[in-house]
């Protein structure tokens, strides 16, 4: 019989349990807002991936209680030619819709938000605020950078290349 690795098994079942605590956060109509709230002591758990695509408030962090493998991203650093397509299967896990907008022309609705995913060696994101300016979190610190525009390439722990924008949707919360 294969021994179980419990360790593995319970990480599993955490991320798991952390997806779901992240739909029913999504399934009561939550838009990301957080706009210059800055992050409290618990923002350092939070990664670019969670910064942009999710946006969660200080209060819904601390209740998630994040660790770094709770919605579990690092299979994207290897995903060089398809990070997007993995990115919109992980937040389509979470209840949230994701699709791309080539020309960022396109009105976003109430229960919208842009993002860009930048890719060289590894991935950052980047979120769309709602005055128009981008955020982009670094790393596992409570650091925000804003960028008037959305920058060709970021110099953050090596240089990464603007390699998609897109617009994710809360299915969930109200359009108009």
């Amino acid at each position: 019989m294969p021994r179980v690795n419990k360790k593995r098994l319970n990480i599993n079942m955490n991320k798991e349990q952390t997806i779901a605590e992240i739909q029913n956060i999504f399934k009561k109509g939550y838009v990301p807002s957080r706009y210059d709230e800055p992050y409290n002591k618990s923002g350092g758990m939070v990664n670019c991936f969670e910064h942009a695509c999710l946006n969660l408030k200080n209060n819904q962090i601390e209740k998630l209680n994040l660790d770094w493998e709770s919605v579990y991203v690092f299979d994207l650093f290897t995903a060089r030619y398809n990070v997007a397509e993995k990115t919109a299967l992980r937040l389509n896990k979470m209840g949230l819709l994701m699709q791309p907008d080539k020309a960022m022309n396109l009105k976003l609705l109430k229960n919208q938000w842009r993002i860009a995913i930048f890719y060289e060696n590894s991935f950052h994101f980047l979120l769309q605020e709602k005055d128009g300016t981008w955020s982009a979190k670094k790393n596992w610190t409570t650091t925000v950078d804003h960028f008037e525009t959305l920058p060709q390439t970021l110099y953050l722990f090596g240089t990464y290349n603007l390699h998609s924008v897109h617009i994710i949707t809360n299915p969930y919360a109200e359009r108009e």
